[in-house]
């Protein structure tokens, strides 16, 4: 997946490596089998780390790792 930053920063100032997998809502869904939509919920809620790429309207994404960290740490 590509991602455009230059010096391994995007906006939001979230630190990207060149090797870091994101993941969309409807990926990270089909992972935890839960809706879309729920994926949505429990990210406004901070229940699922994301990053958002741009302003308030642009992509939101998942970093893999950080996901697999949080269901670890027992996230569902």
């Amino acid at each position: 997946m590509m991602i455009a930053c230059s010096d391994n920063v995007c906006s939001y100032g979230a630190l990207v490596s060149r090797d870091r997998r994101l993941l969309t809502i409807d990926k990270v869904a089909e992972r935890l089998g839960l809706t879309p939509r729920s994926v949505r919920d429990k990210i406004k809620r901070g229940q699922i780390p994301a990053l958002q790429l741009g302003g308030k309207r642009n992509a939101i994404r998942v970093d893999e790792g950080e996901l697999e960290a949080w269901l670890y740490r027992g996230g569902m």
